[in-house]
């Protein structure tokens, strides 16, 4: 079962690959993995690893605090 970072990630995934206006093709050929399993990452059927995570950070020029990223400020910090 899927946790709810795990799609997070798959949503920020998807939302910046669209940003940047990048074909899955595209990001399957920048990070070396296939589109089927690109496909299921943003669906949120399976978990980025980590070095994919990073791969996909290159390829899309994002740092990868990125996928982790709320939005949300924690006045305790």
């Amino acid at each position: 079962m899927m946790s709810q970072v795990h799609y997070h990630i798959a949503h920020r995934l998807k939302t910046r690959r669209s940003e940047m206006n990048m074909a899955l093709s595209t990001l399957a050929r920048e990070t070396q993995q296939p589109v089927e399993l690109l496909k299921d990452y943003e669906a949120g059927l399976r978990p980025v690893g980590v070095d994919v995570l990073m791969r996909v950070s290159a390829a899309l020029d994002t740092p990868l605090r990125y996928f982790f990223e709320t939005g949300e400020t924690d006045p305790g910090r």
